[in-house]
């Protein structure tokens, strides 16, 4: 198969450049790889999504391999974006976020008296609070944000592309964060690109 020139730029990109330049002009600005078809459609797809969590469409980033056209998570570093690929979108919320931390808090001595997975899930969502994120698939299911915010990602969407493909959700507190969260990971990874890339 020939090797995309854009994505090899891309790839190379990711190892060699400043981890922050590289979540400021490649993770969270590069053309989307997903929609390279049909790029009216990504704007159309931010615009439904943010209409049904009442955000501002420029709070919604797509990200991971539906933007590179490759991943970047350790166990498939560089595997090209397929049909099997999730979508990995990030939403900016101060308001939200902070509302969804005041729950925690005001039902946190509850947690200790759940079940494993709720206790784990409670657990990892305030590893998660010290960088600025919340993750559906470690919020506890007690909550608003559960119960209201993150299965409004779960259903159709108007674009085919969207259609097949599942939707992960980080929301952030800022795009400060967001910078600093993805930054730190690249800069954990960039050693193993170079090897890859054999540079």
């Amino acid at each position: 198969m020939p090797v995309d020139p854009e994505i090899q730029e891309r790839k190379v990109a990711v190892a060699t450049l400043d981890p922050m330049t590289v979540v400021s002009d490649i993770i969270l600005s590069s053309e989307p790889y997903a929609f390279r078809d049909h790029p009216e459609d990504y704007e159309g797809f931010r615009t439904e999504l943010a209409l049904r969590l009442n955000v501002d469409s420029e709070a919604i980033s797509l990200i991971g391999s539906a933007r590179l056209g490759f991943s970047l998570n350790k166990t498939k570093l560089f595997s090209p974006f397929s049909d099997q690929s999730d979508f990995d979108i990030v939403i900016v919320a101060s308001e939200i976020f902070d509302e969804a931390w005041i729950e925690l808090l005001s039902k946190q001595h509850r947690f200790p008296l759940a079940g494993e997975d709720e206790k784990s899930r409670f657990k990892r969502t305030r590893e998660n609070i010290f960088f600025g994120y919340f993750r559906p698939d470690h919020f506890p299911v007690d909550t608003e944000l559960s119960k209201a915010w993150f299965p409004k990602l779960a259903t159709r969407f108007t674009s085919p592309i969207v259609q097949m493909h599942p939707i992960q959700a980080w929301l952030f507190k800022s795009w400060e964060h967001t910078r600093f969260f993805y930054s730190s990971y690249v800069d954990s990874i960039q050693a193993y690109t170079k090897k890859l890339l054999n540079i």
